[in-house]
């Protein structure tokens, strides 16, 4: 939400006579935050590079598509995953200029000379992402994530059919706001739902898979709804939210539910293997302080007390 407001400030507060093209401003001080940004992540972020032991990349990327290909619930996961984001990609791309034509228009059909701030735009998108994040907290505690994003799915499909039926600027715009606060609501529930139903061990290079899927989706979809007049470009978004729709009705409750104790990655199992590490962490720093006696009993006996060595064991 702020990085919205300092980009609408930076274009529509620096001169314009410093560029051409009044809208260089906001990526030259997004040239600014990266490089602060990466200065930071290089002094103060320390990497975490895992352990060493196991299989290779490959094969566990092999394996993850193997476990994808025999449990319906993970592809249907893949599936949902995939597709919403690339509806999301689609997005991104047509907002800016589905509202920048509609924002020039008049009730009475002609154009007059207008411009909108697409700085404050996004940072208004940003807070009804937050307000999704903030609902998805209140309804988590009555329905589970598989509802949730049946609710998200449904009516992100009808705030993208709002362009398609309506011209206004403003009820595009809050159409639009709808499928963030959608989208607030999603990455919480779509979170849970994944972890419920991938095994911890195979936690990484199952995402691996899915991101390929989720790139192999977004150039297909892409160029295609680039190359579409906007009403098509929309229809090619909900019918990809309407496969989502389907693709979480196949997905069981039972497998990616992170509280049942028969999945591996459970919390019952991960509960009990923390306090099974704790105990044998517990019971490895009491043996060196029994070693650490013996040596001193050694220490003593060789000095010529084995009477006081021998006192203090027993």
């Amino acid at each position: 939400m702020v990085a919205g407001i300092v980009g609408h400030m930076a274009v529509e507060v620096l001169p314009v006579a410093m560029h051409a093209n009044k809208f260089v401003s906001a990526f030259e001080v997004g040239v600014v935050a990266l490089l602060g940004a990466s200065t930071l992540a290089a002094t103060r972020w320390a990497e975490r590079y895992g352990g060493h032991a196991g299989s290779s990349a490959s094969e566990s990327l092999q394996r993850s598509w193997r476990m994808i290909r025999a449990s319906r619930t993970l592809f249907a996961l893949g599936l949902v995953n995939s597709c919403y984001e690339a509806a999301l990609y689609i997005f991104v791309f047509l907002w800016t200029p589905t509202l920048e034509g509609r924002v020039s228009l008049r009730l009475d059909g002609t154009r007059e000379r207008a411009s909108m701030g697409h700085g404050l735009v996004f940072s208004i998108f940003m807070l009804s992402k937050m307000v999704g994040s903030q609902v998805f907290h209140a309804l988590s505690w009555r329905f589970s994530p598989s509802v949730l994003l049946q609710l998200v799915f449904s009516v992100s499909v009808g705030c993208l059919v709002v362009p398609l039926l309506s011209s206004s600027y403003e009820i595009a715009l809050l159409a639009f706001c709808g499928f963030e606060c959608m989208l607030g609501i999603y990455w919480p529930a779509i979170a849970l739902l994944r972890a419920g139903a991938l095994d911890d061990a195979q936690r990484s290079s199952t995402m691996a898979v899915f991101r390929t899927l989720l790139n192999l989706m977004v150039v297909i979809t892409l160029p295609l709804a680039g190359g579409l007049p906007e009403g098509y470009a929309f229809g090619v978004a909900i019918v990809l939210l309407l496969v989502c729709i389907g693709g979480i009705a196949a997905v069981d409750p039972a497998e990616a539910d992170v509280n049942n104790p028969s999945r591996p990655g459970s919390v019952a199992n991960l509960t009990a293997l923390a306090a099974a590490e704790e105990e044998a962490g517990g019971a490895h720093q009491q043996q060196p302080s029994v070693r650490e006696e013996d040596e001193e009993d050694e220490d003593e006996a060789k000095e010529g007390t084995p009477l006081a060595a021998t006192n203090r064991r027993h």
